[in-house]
């Protein structure tokens, strides 16, 4: 009887424990929410190179010079004066090396699932200089005819003494620009440790060049691809590989003009992040 009692009394009690203590020890535990802004700062280089029309202007200059002077090459200096037209004539090598780095912040979850927005400030510096028919047999030629007997006052004199002077100097240029850049990036794996991702950036800044004194806006334009790997929850690293079209434009007191890279730069790049809040 008294067991009836106490299984009686039992089932009582439980049938009337209040629904919502139930729902509390159902209700699964949610998780916390994962930091959306990180701090995140890259470097690296990069290499490019383009192809150049030839100094066509010089070698008309050229054939005025020697039309004045009525100069007739013979023998060796006939064979070194064609090599040289030649080379002037042949579109011209150049090669340029750049180095980049970048500091800025990463948001995610705020536009969608997937989506990464970046921006922060960029700096590049780059030195770029003529590889190949450059000028050095017109140079050899121009500096053989100062060694010549004939460099004196006479007319052939007169116009060895005046090729000499214009010797070419290698091209190597130096500029720089510092630009305040955002990308818009796809994380298709976000949650995995290995996050692969792709993307495109847009930059507007300031710039610099050697030998030209002038206010310079700065502009690019690009994509790039890399991978991710995530340390933990507040650290990752990255490889990443970019392909940007830069233009400079630059104003002086007299005129404007507009320089423009004629090929896309590539840049690979190291990267590390902090998931802060």
């Amino acid at each position: 009887m008294n067991r009836l009692l106490i299984c009686f009394s039992f089932i009582a009690l439980t049938a009337f424990v209040p629904s919502f203590l139930w729902a509390q020890i159902d209700e699964p535990t949610k998780p916390a929410k994962r930091p959306t802004m990180a701090l995140i700062g890259y470097g690296g280089a990069g290499q490019y190179g383009y192809i150049g029309a030839g100094n066509r202007d010089y070698i008309t200059s050229q054939i005025v010079i020697d039309t004045i002077f009525r100069y007739a090459p013979t023998g060796t200096e006939a064979d070194l004066y064609s090599l040289s037209i030649l080379e002037m004539t042949a579109d011209r090598k150049f090669r340029g090396t750049t180095v980049t780095g970048f500091l800025g912040v990463e948001i995610r979850d705020e536009i969608g699932p997937y989506i990464h927005v970046q921006a922060g400030i960029t700096h590049v510096s780059a030195r770029e200089r003529c590889s190949s028919n450059c000028g050095n047999i017109g140079n050899i030629y121009r500096l053989s005819m100062l060694a010549e007997p004939s460099a004196n006052l006479s007319m052939l004199g007169i116009r060895n003494l005046f090729l000499g002077s214009r010797i070419i100097e290698p091209k190597i240029w130096n500029y720089q620009y510092t630009l305040a850049q955002g990308a818009i990036l796809f994380h298709p794996f976000e949650n995995r440790t290995i996050d692969p991702f792709i993307g495109i950036e847009l930059g507007f800044g300031v710039c610099s060049a050697e030998s030209i004194n002038a206010s310079c806006n700065a502009y690019s334009a690009g994509v790039r691809t890399g991978i991710r790997y995530n340390v933990n929850d507040q650290m990752f690293v990255q490889l990443q590989a970019a392909a940007t079209k830069e233009m400079m434009s630059f104003v002086t007191d007299e005129e404007s003009f507009t320089l423009e890279l004629p090929t896309v730069s590539p840049f690979y790049t190291f990267g590390v992040g902090f998931w802060l809040f």
